[in-house]
């Protein structure tokens, strides 16, 4: 290395011919060396996790869920618009737009309805 000219901006370091810039070269720093292996964790625990994931293809099986919070009263109301519905409701009632923000906490009795941009229902489900 060199040192900076008074030419060369402030903070520069510029490198004389015969040096080697490549990683192998700088890593002779141990706490860089010790850095590298750190920031390697994380793709080696990625590796693993992914081997645990099924095969493609294999069915998954679920237990049938029940229908806490009766939201198979709706399946004939699919398309009709929420407004002109009436609904019996044993529980919390929640209305989800296409773009609204919703939370991923599930209370099993709680019934949402799925509406699309005119307020139709799309879907309604447990949770």
């Amino acid at each position: 290395m060199r040192f900076p000219r008074t030419s060369d901006p402030p903070g520069s370091i510029s490198l004389s011919e015969g040096t080697d810039p490549s990683p192998a070269s700088t890593a002779a720093d141990p706490k860089e060396s010790h850095m590298i292996r750190i920031a390697s964790l994380p793709a080696a625990a990625l590796a693993t996790l992914a081997a645990c994931d099924t095969a493609p293809g294999t069915p998954v099986e679920t237990a049938p869920q029940e229908d806490t919070c009766n939201a198979d009263q709706l399946s004939d109301d699919i398309g009709r618009n929420v407004g002109e519905l009436e609904i019996t409701a044993t529980g919390p009632v929640r209305t989800l737009g296409p773009n609204d923000a919703r939370t991923m906490d599930f209370v099993p009795e709680r019934l949402n309805l799925e509406v699309d941009a005119e307020g139709n229902l799309v879907r309604a489900f447990c949770g």
